[in-house]
């Protein structure tokens, strides 16, 4: 706990040095405070014992708004690329340890007006757990077995403006595993509600309105089928699993 706090302050330091060096436009920004509440999702019977509580979470976000000079950013309504840190606490006598979330984020417009923001936001990165599967003295903690862990995050998040400063609320899921690197990995499925402010910059950022090269658009569908085995430690048992996915895109005129 004490380490993870060292480490927010350094990267908040080492992020004011970089503004302060490079004179970076605060106008194309925004940094957000959020506060997270939900539950742990019971992915199978082994992790029942786990899941009898409700984590919470602090979260600080950067985003930085995208202008439109690359022609792909008008294409998809100019996205917001950033970065976010989120702090998970569970209960401290459960075998679950706090977790630490590093990761990049791509949030998508689904609805943009002056007041009115909704976003698809997308994460991918890395996740540091305190507690891990102890052979000795933490053996009911089968969700997690290293100190560093992937995690990837989908959340909605609305977002309602007054001036520089906006009140956001969202819903998402988080996963943190270590891809089954080690075992066990039944892994952590969260599904949290937030609540935040953020605040912008004095101006927004110029959005360019250039001419998009032409594409020509096609129908497509794609096809996968991907298994594998999963490993039961309590049973001592592999389990074949097996998944077949379709996916299709219509051009649209």
């Amino acid at each position: 706990m004490k380490g993870n706090f060292i480490a927010f302050l350094l990267l908040t330091f080492s992020l004011s040095n970089v503004i302060a060096q490079k004179k970076i436009n605060l106008s194309d920004y925004t940094v957000s405070l959020k506060y997270h509440y939900g539950f742990i999702i019971q992915t199978n019977e082994e992790v029942a014992q786990l899941i009898n509580q409700h984590p919470s979470a602090v979260e600080l976000e950067v985003m930085k708004r995208t202008t439109g000079k690359n022609y792909y950013d008008q294409l998809y309504k100019y996205p917001q690329l950033g970065a976010a840190m989120q702090y998970f606490i569970f209960d401290p006598s459960k075998p679950l340890g706090n977790a630490l979330c590093l990761s990049p984020t791509y949030n998508l417009k689904i609805l943009d007006k002056p007041k009115n923001q909704l976003y698809f936001r997308l994460g991918y990165g890395a996740a540091f757990v305190e507690k891990r599967f102890n052979t000795y003295d933490n053996y009911a903690n089968d969700a997690i077995s290293t100190r560093l862990n992937f995690t990837c995050s989908g959340r909605i998040n609305y977002y309602f403006k007054i001036k520089n400063t906006d009140i956001n609320a969202g819903l998402g899921i988080t996963h943190i595993s270590n891809g089954v690197t080690k075992v066990p990995d039944q892994g952590l499925n969260l599904v949290t509600v937030n609540v935040g402010i953020g605040i912008s910059g004095p101006t927004s950022p110029r959005h360019y309105n250039d001419s998009i090269p032409r594409f020509k658009r096609k129908n497509v569908l794609l096809v996968s089928l991907a298994g594998g085995v999963n490993l039961s430690c309590k049973r001592a048992r592999l389990f074949q699993f097996y998944r077949l996915c379709f996916c299709g895109q219509k051009a649209q005129s």
